[in-house]
């Protein structure tokens, strides 16, 4: 039997998958094969040319099946020279009762539009899986604790945005054996604020329920990482805890650290909203003790650049108003201070005066 060239390929696209990392991607194939047939089953062929009839005919599904039927964890796409796919191929074409040995393919391959669609909730699945392994394995590492002490939700910004510069916090702890919730507001360019509450131990319960079913002292060492970092400000917040581990054998005081963005980074979102709301609450029985506004350290400094009153308005207005205190002079001030002129503040150093924002004078 002479051996004779057979040329075949796709009539219409054919389609595979192929794994990329997590994801299965789809591809659409065009394929063109050049091959040499060296044996056929005679009773099946009358001669070459129904040979020749029939693989053309049958193509796109031969070209189809040897995509299809390809090793587990061979990649089509990235066998540069097709040795792979050509293998396939004649694999093929001995079911069809005909032996070939392919000369060349060529092999032309588009990503299918369903990827963008179907791969993205999959790859958001996997990193949350890939995360899920990550925590598990943290809270199997992680000691067991005893008796939660004390635990504080803060969070700060500074920089050049709107609104920044500000600090919040909100502490629980045991004090003569009383739980309290200190509550500390500083908005931007604002005084601070510190209230201190009486908490019932129902709250303090449910908190220390939360951290433990969750594990999460487990996690003190997630940190976050901004995939779009800005430079003109910053912001952070994080949850501190304290247990007292001498019943398990441990230090009286073990201290633990979260990074917020790095929970929610790693799916807690649930957890820790719900931790934070408990820790601000302080429960529905929480009773004042007390209250206080403290002066913002280089708030007159800031409002005398901005040329705003103590009152909040851009422009002074006396009338009716009692005159502001008198500074309290400082008994040694430091080397190189200036007095200011207008409220006898003695302790400057800079440009401006740190109480009243007065210029300095020539």
């Amino acid at each position: 039997m002479d051996s004779f060239k057979l040329k075949f390929g796709t009539a219409e696209s054919v389609r595979f998958t192929e794994k990329k990392g997590p994801l299965e991607m789809v591809y659409t194939a065009r394929v063109a094969v050049t091959a040499t047939v060296t044996e056929y089953d005679t009773d099946l062929y009358e001669n070459s040319d129904a040979v020749v009839d029939k693989v053309k005919k049958n193509g796109s599904e031969i070209i189809g099946k040897a995509l299809e039927e390809r090793p587990e964890g061979t990649s089509v796409m990235n066998d540069t020279d097709h040795r792979m796919l050509a293998e396939q191929i004649e694999k093929q074409l001995e079911k069809y009762k005909i032996k070939a040995e392919i000369k060349d393919v060529i092999f032309y391959a588009n990503e299918s539009p369903e990827n963008a669609a179907e791969n993205l909730n999959k790859l958001v699945n996997d990193r949350k899986k890939t995360k899920g392994s990550r925590l598990e394995e943290l809270k199997r590492s992680e000691p067991p604790h005893g008796e939660l002490i004390s635990i504080s939700h803060s969070s700060s910004s500074s920089g050049m945005m709107m609104n920044s510069n500000a600090h919040y916090s909100d502490s629980i702890c045991k004090k003569d054996g009383v739980w309290t919730l200190t509550s500390v507001s500083m908005p931007a360019f604002q005084n601070e604020t510190v209230t201190v509450y009486k908490i019932g131990e129902e709250v303090v319960k449910q908190i220390e329920e939360t951290v433990k079913r969750e594990g999460l002292a487990a996690f003190d060492g997630l940190r976050y990482k901004d995939p779009y970092p800005v430079y003109d400000y910053s912001s952070s917040s994080g949850i501190s805890m304290t247990f007292d581990d001498s019943s398990v054998g441990g230090s009286p005081r073990v201290y633990k650290s979260l990074d917020i963005a790095a929970l929610r980074q790693c799916g807690l979102d649930d957890t820790v909203t719900e931790l934070c709301r408990l820790i601000s609450s302080g429960g529905e029985d929480k009773e004042i003790i007390s209250s206080e506004e403290k002066q913002r350290a280089g708030m007159g400094f800031m409002m005398g650049m901005m040329g705003i009153t103590p009152g909040g308005g851009n422009t002074p207005n006396t009338e009716n108003k009692a005159p502001a205190p008198k500074p309290v002079p400082v008994k040694d001030p430091p080397t190189g201070a200036w007095t200011c002129k207008t409220c006898g503040y003695n302790a400057n150093l800079g440009k401006f005066c740190s109480e009243c924002g007065e210029r300095r004078g020539e």
